[in-house]
């Protein structure tokens, strides 16, 4: 698989989003990057008519101080699990919150409803969410993300 950025152009109106190779990268204000397979034919990140059920939110959470290797080591081998096994999923990603010292966010995305069920069905889910679960000091706020056009 290789990676892509896709460039939103928001500086000058466009008609088309193009896709940049990863060699000619730009700062993370430009580009949302993702992976070769969760783009291309994906009528959805093309501009084209959309009729996929994408499944996207952003998941914000604070942990404990004590906690916070435990979690970086849970998120990195889960991230790696779902990317690996996982075609469905067209991003996953945790980052760490720049205004909140102990503040993490986790970027989903699926093609349906139906693979982020599935994904949290499987094995190393089930195995590596609840270690992540109790590094969290209160609970998470999980925030749904729709189509600017649907």
């Amino acid at each position: 698989m290789r990676t892509f950025g896709i460039d939103l152009n928001l500086h000058e109106p466009t008609d088309s989003v193009e896709i940049t190779p990863p060699s000619q990268k730009r700062n993370s204000s430009d580009c949302f990057f993702f992976e070769e397979d969760a783009i291309l034919g994906h009528s959805t990140f093309s501009g084209g008519e959309s009729d996929m059920a994408i499944v996207s939110f952003l998941s914000r959470m604070t942990i404990h101080a004590d906690k916070e290797q435990q979690f970086v080591e849970a998120c990195e081998a889960l991230t790696e699990k779902v990317l690996a096994h996982e075609p469905e999923c067209l991003y996953f990603r945790f980052y760490k919150l720049r205004e909140e010292p102990l503040g993490y966010a986790v970027f989903e995305s699926f093609l349906t409803e139906e693979a982020e069920e599935a994904h949290q069905k499987t094995d190393y889910f089930l195995q590596i969410v609840p270690g992540l679960v109790e590094c969290l000091d209160g609970p998470y706020v999980r925030e749904y993300l729709d189509p600017l056009r649907g």
